[in-house]
């Protein structure tokens, strides 16, 4: 690499993720998940679960983007410094209430994973307006092959 080039060093940390489904753990349960190249360890309650990442079959990263909108009274105090400055349209626009926008984006990753006996099914979800989802999913996009199913397409000329 150059000298601006991206160092992959490992292992690699990912909190602000809870678990939704698939570990025998209870919804909700804050994990960790620490990342080397070959792994992946997600720690919760007490208990380690490694996941070799050539037995993951599929993974999927989803972002969900809600608008919370909040209202604020009206201030007597900016009602006061319009009027003083713009007169009483400065004063009506001054002492008008407020409405805010917050923007909540929580991702979710749902792994696929060929364990022992069967296919298991693990969903992880990160709390919103953090990144811990979707940089474990920037990790796992070059390593994870995911195996497209044979898909019979017919031709059909018009």
């Amino acid at each position: 690499m150059g000298l601006f080039g991206k160092k992959n060093k490992y292992p690699k940390e990912f909190k602000d993720i809870y678990v939704a489904a698939g570990l025998g753990v209870p919804e909700g349960s804050p994990c960790s998940i620490i990342a080397n190249e070959d792994t992946i360890s997600i720690l919760c309650d007490g208990q380690e679960f490694v996941l070799k990442i050539c037995n993951i079959v599929y993974y999927e990263y989803k972002m969900d983007v809600e608008i919370e909108n909040s209202t604020q009274n009206g201030s007597v105090l900016k009602g006061m410094i319009g009027g003083a400055v713009f007169g009483l349209p400065g004063a009506i626009v001054g002492s008008l209430p407020k409405t805010k926008k917050k923007r909540l984006v929580t991702g979710t990753v749902m792994i696929k994973y060929q364990g022992q006996t069967d296919n298991q099914t693990i969903i992880l979800i990160s709390t919103p307006n953090t990144l811990g989802c979707a940089q474990l999913s920037d990790e796992l996009k070059p390593k994870v092959k995911i195996l497209e199913k044979d898909i019979q397409t017919s031709r059909i000329e018009l």
